[in-house]
């Protein structure tokens, strides 16, 4: 059953008429953007509280600001416009760690309207112990986007985003998060397969990573391409009974002018090691992130599973069952709530280029 089938809960058939369906949606909701002119003639459903998105933007200020002085940690704080209210999710087993932080959001006459805790159960990162990494001899092997990538102790597992190239050099590179960064180590490729099947220990050398974490910013790191692998704009899909691997036209929708995606409730999906492929519904904008070190700024809210060896992996919307955008990365997620960057704030911070299925640079 395909990812979106299961989302939608529909049958594989009916999934290219949903996707047609959305997208007819999103320019309808593009338009009624434009009726402010007329917006005393419309009529609208009460909300629960009397908060004004400015009121919203304001109290999120306020939040971000107490949290920068307390540094909590897996917390994400966003606006959520279908409660009308901020929204702070976080995992229950943080709670002690988080307690001065969650007094201090709640103190008395702070907010007439109180935020909306939303907690999480923490998930097993469920990275596997694999077998003794042995060298084998040199054939490329493709890598796709939402394959894994393990160092050389095993130690941490995480997912490849999308194939870009350096601006100035045409460098082969795969983009992933930058919580993946380790000093001065080497990368190799820990492809997934078929359920069921045990893991391959053939695995081949990527290469070594740069680092780059623009603090309250945008979190991404660089894994340069340097050894055995070969880079292929294709998401790794293999669950599906009809389309293994998905064409990577482009970034941020470009062949619809979806620039952004400012329309929530639409689909996006993911790929990534430890859970796969799966799809969510897009809840928020304009959230940041506390983890453990640094606090960064979170571009899509998805109502999505997604666990730690998903770090990295392709966010990305489908043209039709087998075309796909690519609209970001994988930086975290607090539960079933996953939190990705924008593509294109990595790409223009890190001088890349986005490159396609066809091997060919994406021009925005």
């Amino acid at each position: 059953e395909d990812s979106l089938a299961r989302l939608w809960n529909v049958t594989d058939d009916q999934i290219e008429r949903l996707i047609e369906i959305e997208t007819q949606l999103i320019a309808v909701d593009d338009a009624v953007k434009g009726v402010a002119p007329v917006a005393h003639l419309l009529v609208f459903e009460q909300a629960a509280n009397n908060l004004s998105l400015p009121n919203l933007q304001d109290r999120q200020r306020e939040l971000k600001r107490i949290a920068d002085e307390h540094n909590p940690i897996f917390v994400t704080i966003f606006i959520d416009v279908r409660l009308n209210n901020n929204v702070i999710a976080l995992y229950r087993e943080h709670e002690n760690q988080n307690k001065e932080f969650m007094q201090a959001i709640q103190a008395p006459g702070l907010f007439n309207s109180p935020p909306i805790f939303e907690r999480k159960n923490l998930n097993n990162n469920g990275q596997n112990n694999l077998n003794v990494m042995k060298r084998q001899p040199f054939i490329a092997i493709p890598a796709l986007a939402g394959d894994g990538f393990t160092n050389l102790a095993e130690d941490l597992t995480c997912s490849l985003g999308f194939w870009a190239k350096r601006r100035q050099t045409q460098e082969n590179v795969f983009v992933s998060s930058g919580r993946c960064f380790r000093f001065d180590q080497d990368y190799y490729l820990k492809p997934w397969g078929l359920p069921n099947l045990p893991l391959s220990d053939v695995r081949n050398h990527i290469g070594k990573m740069d680092n780059r974490v623009v603090h309250n910013e945008t979190n991404y790191s660089i894994l340069r391409v340097e050894g055995d692998v070969e880079p292929i704009g294709f998401i790794k899909n293999i669950d599906s009974p009809d389309y293994a691997e998905l064409r990577i036209i482009d970034n941020n929708g470009l062949e619809n002018d979806f620039i952004e995606t400012n329309n929530l409730g639409v689909h996006l999906c993911k790929s990534g090691y430890h859970t796969r492929v799966t799809c969510g519904f897009l809840r928020a904008h304009t959230a940041r992130f506390f983890d453990a070190i640094d606090p960064y700024r979170i571009n899509y809210v998805i109502d999505m599973d997604s666990n730690t060896g998903d770090l990295g992996g392709p966010v990305y919307n489908h043209y039709d069952r087998s075309r796909v955008s690519i609209y970001g990365i994988i930086n975290g997620a607090i539960g079933d709530i996953t939190l990705s960057t924008d593509v294109d704030n990595i790409l223009d911070d890190a001088n890349l280029d986005f490159v396609n299925f066809l091997g060919e640079l994406v021009n925005n």
